[in-house]
């Protein structure tokens, strides 16, 4: 285990050290100065959608869901655990890292890597249905489709875009940045 953390923290410092590296100032900097450029913001934007509007490309042959949803909610609210079936779940929430953020779940190139697609989470995505997209929240909407707090849409990290309305009870951080921007 500390061959592997010796490993990361070795890869980390080649990789962000100013004379060896990626300068992450200049970096964040040059993201920052495209994410204002109206032309190029156009140009990726039609890109994207262009390319995302296939449904294969992104999300595969949806699935069909392999388990029955009748009869999965109990008559009387659980009391214990052991009781509690899917459809008695009302509420998800996630707290995490990056992969509970979504952070580049949907990138197409570096730049994409900095957007949140809280939206497509695994722990607590609602964007689309099962089929398309399988997250927990998907899974527990079959059971429950009144069941709240999952969070969609994307939103732009690094430029405080997060889209409060639409995380839901999701507060997933990339951390890296919020460490870079605190000290």
């Amino acid at each position: 285990m500390t061959r592997v953390l010796i490993s990361i923290l070795s890869l980390f410092v080649i990789l962000f050290s100013n004379t060896n590296g990626l300068n992450v100032t200049e970096y964040l900097s040059y993201i920052e100065d495209l994410s204002r450029d109206p032309h190029f913001v156009a140009e990726y934007t039609k890109w994207a959608l262009e390319l995302s509007s296939d449904p294969e490309y992104m999300y595969g042959a949806s699935q069909p869901f392999p388990c029955s949803t009748k009869g999965m909610q109990s008559t009387e609210i659980p009391t214990s655990v052991h009781a509690l079936r899917p459809g008695d779940i009302q509420c998800v929430g996630a707290i995490g890292d990056s992969i509970t953020a979504g952070m580049g779940a949907h990138a197409l190139t570096p730049i994409g890597v900095l957007l949140e697609n809280r939206g497509v989470s695994w722990s607590a995505g609602g964007d689309h249905t099962y089929e398309k997209m399988i997250t927990l929240p998907n899974i527990l909407r079959l059971y429950n489709p009144n069941l709240k707090g999952f969070s969609t849409k994307t939103s732009i990290s690094f430029l405080n875009g997060q889209n409060a309305k639409h995380n839901g009870l999701n507060v997933g951080m990339f951390y890296f940045f919020f460490f870079y921007n605190y000290y």
